[in-house]
């Protein structure tokens, strides 16, 4: 299940859930690959990760988890994607 918000500065994949025996088969880089491209024709600006948000609290928080990370990590890596700061990448 994947939830993607379109945000008018770039999409952003806000829920990336597969079961176990489904990752690493590369269907959220396909996924991924495929909001970029959308987001890219309907705002002109690439998908990017979750952004840090402030809470009624005050609080700031960033949602990106561990596994989120990883496929970043795994976007940049093949050259797909670039890392900006901590938890916060956009595809190039």
């Amino acid at each position: 299940m994947f939830v993607v918000f379109e945000d008018k500065n770039g999409w952003i994949v806000r829920n990336a859930l597969l079961p176990e025996y489904l990752q690493k088969n590369n269907i959220a880089t396909n996924f991924y690959i495929k909001m970029n491209e959308l987001s890219r024709k309907k705002t002109g600006k690439p998908l990017k990760s979750s952004q840090p948000r402030k809470l009624y609290s005050g609080q700031i928080v960033h949602e990106l988890s561990n596994l989120g990370i990883k496929l970043w990590e795994s976007l940049v890596k093949k050259g797909l994607a670039k890392k900006i700061s901590h938890k916060n990448y956009v595809f190039i």
